[in-house]
């Protein structure tokens, strides 16, 4: 039985999960499979970075994240979490000290109550969001008007609006209570720096 199925952005591959704790790589046009792993645990999610480079792999039982590239190799794997890690987002992110020079961000969303911020490349946790009373289960980034937002639910009901605001020293992370005024913000949350 299938676990998870996610389109690869150029729409030319699909990853595919199973109960049985595979996930193979299906190459569209020829209808076969490319390349075929079987975890260590069921992966629960599956998602491609913005650029089709590397995929996640979230766990159904774990508080940490596998991040692969496309052949299958793994890069890395995201810890700190203390509970089960729920939703992920890729998204670029500016460097603190250059607003045009972007780095690949991974997010994750866990049962903790936490969202972290990761680089991809240096696997280095860049943030820790707090805010949310209860586990943190769904996360959506976009642009509003050039400046990068977050969107986090969480089963205590809540959304939470982040806003990442590049200044010349630090990127600026501030909660905000409402998305219809986006550029006024409501004091800094606690972001604990990892």
């Amino acid at each position: 039985a299938y676990t998870f199925i996610a389109f690869h952005p150029e729409e030319n591959y699909l990853l595919v999960s199973q109960k049985n704790k595979d996930i193979s790589l299906w190459e569209l046009k020829d209808k076969k499979i490319m390349q075929k792993v079987t975890e260590k645990d069921i992966a629960e999610k599956l998602v491609w970075s913005l650029n089709g480079e590397y995929y996640a792999v979230i766990y159904s039982k774990e508080h940490f994240v596998d991040i692969y590239d496309i052949g299958f190799k793994k890069k890395s794997s995201l810890t700190g979490h203390s509970s089960k890690i729920n939703d992920l987002v890729f998204f670029n992110a500016p460097h603190s000290n250059n607003s045009s020079d972007l780095r690949l961000i991974a997010l994750t969303a866990s049962d903790d109550k936490t969202i972290r911020g990761y680089d991809i490349e240096t696997v280095k946790c860049l943030w820790i969001f707090q805010g949310h009373k209860g586990p943190v289960t769904a996360l959506c980034c976009f642009r509003y008007d050039k400046v990068p937002v977050l969107v986090s639910g969480s089963v205590d009901g809540t959304l939470n609006g982040w806003l990442f605001i590049n200044t010349e020293e630090e990127v600026v992370i501030t909660k905000n209570k409402s998305f219809e005024n986006p550029t006024k913000t409501y004091g800094l949350m606690t972001i604990a720096v990892a």
